[in-house]
């Protein structure tokens, strides 16, 4: 009689057995990236974005639900909610309905790690972008990460990836509870090269601790060009009041050359309780900061040490800092602070109309309520320092200069306070030339100390309580006027000089082109001194505009550029114009640069200012285009050009060009593949190796292919690996992308298949190819090959032997697990055990039993010591006895280079108890007396003539199979006794099968008497069978 069991809780019942089939058609199609859908519910591809990214491809894209997602996956050693190594893109924002586009505010997708990993990780050479995420809970302590082996990134952990983060909320992760230092506790990127657009970082912290030093609270970059462009970077904590340091509250960056911050609000983050930088903190970066507003960051909030950079702190940084605006940031909260707005150490820095107003510095060592040069060789041109304080000590409550040679042209510098009164300090072995600069409303314009020397020409000086002070040296040139600057609205922060400033036209020509407007330099009859050239009142200019592309014809994904020729016609010039470029249709436009002006870019549309275009020398703007990997058609550009500001254009007739058209074409290539096997005959458990050569028939190239290869039987393969390709593996099937595909050379992609022992038979093998990513195949006639047949042959066993078990001397062995561990795996080695009682225990595998049997051997029962034949079980028991303390028989299949099929004859087996052992998948304790898995391929078991009674498989929980749990594909019961074995023993305990249990298995059961046994026994349980 045949007898399966389900995999429900049925004691005995009707097994099941599942076959999976993975059908390939004979004409493949030729793919595209594909979008993989993903919801926490049924009805998408995924239920986790993780499944999702594993099984992409190159180029795909992973479209996410709204909902929160907290599953925690650890890959390499490190634990996260997402771990991203391919190219693929992510965007969160969608319905289930998966409509365009995804709206990320109304249909949060959130990414949570709940404290316990973080939250997303790329790694890499992989180019991935990643939109419209809500990432928190991120945790790194513990993880490392930097190239230090602290702990770095709690949101988000980019490690030499290309990395596009665009729309997203990063928001209370945390770096480091317990390291030493911390970096980034929203995002770190290390090195590769990053993009992020768009993104909130908020309400994150790097260190957490009471020990550490925090970097970089909201994003920390070490050795990565990142483009951080429009972000929101606020509240964030460098260390918090606990930890010793923290440098960079918003941002800090360390080996940052090349790094564009352009467009970014960086608002109310703090550095720590001894902190430098409160908004930004840069080290060895002579990074671009451009456009950014740094408002109402704190450097230090405790401790004796000074606080230095309320805004930002430079240290070694030769950094260029363009039309930033830093206001309201505060150095020295109690402790002391120095460089409220701006903190320069050893950073010979470009600041180029930038506004310094309105900052704090706290009782400092130096002071500089707006600035601090300490150390450094600047050049700051068209600066507004205003407003800023001094509360306290401390000197030059604009501008404090340290063992510096400043250099400063078109400044304005007025209604600072505090300290020494001073507006500019001049100090410790510093130098400085000032030139067109109006010092107003100070109690000291500038004070220069002994040793040091300020060289000041074309000087408007108004309303200070004196002009100059200090004992060092002070030359003010031979122009010097004194008159009110006019101001436009000082107290609203305006510093523009109206129509009646002195400063108009009494400057000097300091070499800028422009003023802190964008304004070209010089206007009317002379250059005005300060930040501000007042613009004369209707300029008059022709403009003409011209447009080339660079290519009539690309490829998706490729850069286009486009050369924008602006002509100023007359009257008058320089003269200021306005572009607006307009690319149809916008979703053929992936992103847009440019060079030669100052531009944006939204929705198709790039806004371009371009100044100073000059009467006869006509004006370059370059934009850079970088197609959409997936658009097809044609690009039509149209620019037009206007008068920008208070510049008039009386002639439109002249004033647009184009359309120009560029043809946007998929990557193309006729994609190829052969497969040949190195050997046609290999030895089962030995490695096949497969040799896949693609070639690229064109007419595109480098192109991406996808390699589906399929082995058939499955069950024959113990493993694969692989070279040329990024692959991976799953039931038969290998998965592959192969990159860089070219048309000169083909590309070969080798597959190492290693058999398992056991197999005898054919393993045949078939492979596709398609184009992958950004490539389709035009001809799918070659894109299969095979099948492949390799034979496979099992070596033949040695002979069998006979072992002697008796508890005495005289036979060959005293215990049955010594003579188990001695006989051959393979050979079916017969093991004679003599009549007695065998009591002792053996752990293996982290369980506990009288006898563990992993090889194909043949145990006998029921012999005397003269080992005469036949045996008689009955008249000369064998008996196993666990005594309670494990079981009495485990039988567990394993990889052998031949079929597992052990048997087990005439014992008795007894006092076997199963509690805490586990055995069954959920974990639950299963097999009281014999615990019998056989899942390995063309595995089985034979128990027969045996008496297996008094066996328990818990005392505490969910027990299965009290006398026998059998798990497995074949297994034959004959003749054997089971009685009086119990699934469960005691109160509120589940037992299922007191006797036998059985699970996803194909047994035979013959012959045998299974009574008198008991589900459970005690009291308030559950009991079946």
């Amino acid at each position: 009689m045949k007898i399966k069991s389900l995999s429900s809780a049925l004691a005995l019942g009707l097994g099941l057995t599942l076959t999976l089939l993975w059908l390939l058609s004979s004409n493949p199609l030729t793919i595209r990236a594909a979008d993989l859908t993903v919801c926490a519910g049924v009805g998408c591809d995924f239920e986790t974005i993780q499944a999702a990214v594993d099984a992409a491809a190159a180029g795909d894209v992973v479209k996410v639900a709204e909902g929160t997602y907290t599953d925690l996956h650890a890959r390499d050693g490190i634990t996260q909610v997402v771990y991203i190594s391919k190219t693929v893109a992510i965007r969160g924002g969608y319905t289930t309905a998966f409509t365009e586009p995804p709206d990320p505010i109304a249909h949060p997708t959130t990414v949570d790690a709940s404290g316990l990993g973080r939250g997303l990780v790329i790694s890499g050479p992989v180019t991935v972008t990643v939109e419209g995420l809500r990432i928190t809970g991120g945790d790194a302590t513990g993880l490392g990460g930097s190239p230090d082996g602290w702990d770095a990134g709690g949101g988000v952990y980019v490690n030499t990836a290309t990395a596009i983060l665009n729309d997203c909320l990063i928001h209370d992760n945390t770096a480091s509870r317990t390291d030493s230092y911390a970096y980034g506790g929203g995002v770190y990127l290390h090195y590769g090269i990053a993009t992020l657009a768009s993104n909130t970082i908020q309400g994150n912290t790097a260190d957490a601790g009471s020990s550490g030093y925090g970097l970089g609270g909201g994003l920390a970059l070490w050795n990565n060009p990142a483009m951080l462009t429009g972000n929101t970077i606020q509240n964030n904590t460098a260390a918090v009041l606990s930890a010793p340091f923290g440098e960079g509250g918003g941002i800090y960056m360390v080996y940052g050359q090349g790094a564009v911050v352009s467009g970014n609000v960086i608002s109310g983050n703090v550095a720590g309780h001894e902190g430098h930088g409160g908004g930004l903190y840069l080290l060895h970066s002579p990074a671009t900061l451009n456009d950014n507003q740094v408002l109402s960051n704190t450097a230090s909030t405790g401790g004796t040490r000074s606080g230095r950079g309320g805004g930002l702190l430079l240290s070694s940084s030769d950094a260029t800092l363009n039309r930033n605006l830093v206001q309201g940031n505060l150095a020295g909260a109690v402790s002391p602070g120095d460089g409220g707005g701006l903190f320069l150490d050893g950073s010979d820095a470009h600041l180029n109309d930038n506004l310094v107003v309105g900052n704090t510095a706290r009782d400092g060592w130096w002071g500089g309520g707006g600035i601090v040069v300490n150390e450094s060789d600047p050049t700051l041109t068209n600066t507004v320092v205003a407003r800023n304080v001094i509360v306290g000590d401390g000197k030059g409550a604009g501008i404090c200069t340290r063992m510096a040679n400043s250099h400063l042209a078109y400044t304005t510098l007025a209604d600072n306070s505090g300290g020494d009164g001073s507006g500019i300090c001049v100090k410790s072995s510093s130098t400085a030339t000032f030139i067109d600069t109006i010092l107003a409303n100070q109690t000291v314009g500038i004070t220069v100390t002994a040793g040091c020397s300020a060289d000041l020409e074309a000087t408007l000086w108004y309303n200070n309580g004196t002009n100059t002070g200090g004992a060092g040296n002070i030359v003010t040139g031979a122009v010097n006027v004194s008159g009110d600057p006019a101001f436009v609205n000082p107290a609203g922060g305006d510093y523009h000089i109206g129509p009646t400033s002195a400063a108009i036209d009494k400057g000097v020509d300091a070499g800028a082109d422009d003023d802190m407007d964008g304004d070209s330099r010089p206007q009317g009859g002379g250059y005005d001194i300060g930040a501000d050239e007042r613009v004369s009142a209707g300029l008059s200019a022709d403009f003409s505009i011209g447009k080339v592309a660079s290519a009539g014809a690309v490829i998706a994904g490729e850069r286009i550029t486009y050369t924008l020729t602006i002509t100023n016609a007359g009257p008058d010039g320089p003269a200021a114009a306005r572009v607006v470029d307009t690319f149809t249709p916008a979703d053929a436009v992936d992103s847009v640069n440019w060079s030669g002006g100052s531009c944006t870019y939204a929705a198709g549309v790039a806004d371009c200012a371009v100044g100073n275009v000059l009467i006869a020398t006509p004006s370059t703007l370059e934009v850079y285009v970088m197609t959409s990997n997936a658009y097809s058609g044609t690009l039509s550009n149209t620019a037009v050009v206007t008068g920008d500001g208070s510049t008039v254009d009386p002639n439109g007739s002249n004033n647009s060009t184009g359309p120009v058209a560029v043809a946007v074409r998929l990557l193309t290539a006729d994609l190829d593949i052969t497969k040949s096997a190195y050997a046609s005959e290999a030895t089962a458990g030995e490695i096949i190796t497969y040799a896949l050569t693609i070639t690229n028939g064109g007419p595109d190239s480098p192109a991406i292919a996808r390699v589906v290869d399929t082995l058939e039987p499955p069950v024959a393969v113990d493993g694969v690996s692989w070279a040329g390709g990024s692959c991976a593996y799953a039931d038969g099937v290998v998965q592959c992308t192969v990159e860089n595909v070219q048309t000169a050379a083909p590309s070969t992609l080798e597959l190492y298949v290693t058999t398992i022992a056991a197999y005898s038979g054919t393993l045949t093998n078939t492979v596709t190819v398609t184009g992958s990513g950004v490539t389709v195949d035009p001809n799918v006639s070659n894109n299969s090959a095979g099948p492949v047949w390799v034979a496979v042959h099992t070596p033949a066993p040695p002979p069998p032997t006979e072992h002697t078990v008796c508890p005495g001397g005289g036979c060959d062995f005293e215990t049955i697990q010594a003579a188990v561990d001695a006989a051959n795996p393979c050979s079916n080695d017969v093991i004679k055990v003599a009549e007695g009682t065998y009591t002792d225990l053996h752990a293996r595998d982290g369980i506990t039993q009288v006898v563990y049997i992993s090889k194909t051997v043949a145990i006998r029962g029921g012999y005397t010591t003269a080992f005469t034949e036949p045996p008689d079980p009955v008249a000369h028991p064998a008996t196993l006895d666990a005594g309670g303390l494990g079981r009495g028989l485990v039988v567990s299949a394993t990889m052998l280079p031949c079929k597992f099929a052990p048997t087990m004859e005439g014992l008795r087996i007894t006092g076997g108890d199963a509690t805490g052992l586990g055995g069954n998948p959920d974990g639950w304790d299963a097999g009281g007396g014999v615990y019998v898995s056989v899942n390995a391929y063309a595995a089985q078991a034979t128990i027969s003539q045996c008496v297996i009674t008094g066996n328990v498989a818990t005392t505490d929980g969910v027990g299965q199979g009290g006398g026998l749990y059998l798990s497995g594909q074949d297994a034959t019961l004959s003749s054997n006794t089971i009685s009086g074995n119990a699934a469960a023993v005691g109160s509120w305990n589940t037992g299922e099968g007191g006797g036998l249990y059985l699970r996803t298995s194909d047994a035979t059961l013959t012959g045998n008497t299974i009574q008198s046994n008991t589900g459970i026994s005690g009291t308030d349980g559950w009991g079946r069978g």
